[in-house]
């Protein structure tokens, strides 16, 4: 089964709602949770236009930033993850964190066949670690780490 995309996604982040004034420092530092209601495209005409979402806070929901500022972050209802995105998924009504929803990004489903990018990668250190053991003033020790390494790479690129 594939998973639902995030790109369709109603999408609540904590930081556009303050720059849009929806919440603030008072309403977090105050409540434990707030309710808000959130703008949903219609998918059956009997849908609601607006849907309810409840923002949880915790105490452990806000940290501060290297360059002395502070992030916000919400708190999963579900899986009691700290999120900066509540996502409800176009047959939900639940915002919920991208995990509880199983949810995946576009990307993931291009394929690319890395295989052979990898088994590329393994020849080159190959031909490097020769081009060492061809060098006849290596220590003993040296030469052992090389040939061992040499092995281990002989052994992974005939799995790939």
């Amino acid at each position: 089964m594939e998973k639902e995309l995030i790109e369709n996604c109603t999408k609540i982040n904590i930081n556009e709602l303050f720059r849009t004034g929806q919440i603030t420092k008072a309403d977090i530092v105050n409540n434990d949770f707030l309710t808000i209601e959130v703008r949903v495209p219609r998918l059956i005409s009997t849908d609601p236009l607006y849907r309810k979402a409840k923002l949880y806070f915790s105490p452990r929901t806000s940290h501060f930033g290297n360059k002395g500022g502070i992030y916000w972050a919400l708190q999963c209802p579900k899986c009691h993850r700290t999120v900066m995105d509540y996502y409800c998924p176009p047959f939900s009504l639940d915002f919920l964190c991208r995990h509880c929803h199983n949810l995946a990004y576009s990307s993931t489903n291009l394929h690319k066949n890395r295989r052979w990018e990898s088994h590329d990668k393994y020849l080159h250190k190959l031909k490097k670690v020769e081009k060492k053991l061809k060098n006849k003033r290596l220590r003993t020790f040296t030469k052992q780490n090389l040939l061992y390494e040499y092995k281990h790479l002989m052994k992974m690129t005939e799995e790939i």
